[in-house]
């Protein structure tokens, strides 16, 4: 579980399917997931408290999700296993 004030996903790691959640009363509004390098390789806009993403296709390693909600943009590394 990476979890922040605003943010929490899990699990991690995973082996492709992350849930992340807003917390309180915000929405998560853009999930955007990139390599280590910065190369945005998917984008989603969500609208919604709770969204679930499958990161299956992507190859094992380590990823930066980017969560957009109504308070700000928060980012987390997601180790696919």
């Amino acid at each position: 579980v990476v979890s922040n004030d605003h943010i929490v996903s899990y699990p991690n790691p995973s082996s492709g399917l992350i849930h992340i959640a807003a917390v309180g009363n915000d929405r998560v509004q853009n999930i955007t997931v990139f390599d280590l390098y910065g190369k945005k390789l998917m984008s989603i806009e969500a609208l919604q408290k709770s969204v679930q993403i499958d990161l299956g296709t992507l190859a094992k390693g380590m990823y930066l999700v980017s969560a957009q909600t109504g308070t700000g943009t928060y980012t987390s590394k997601i180790i696919l296993k």
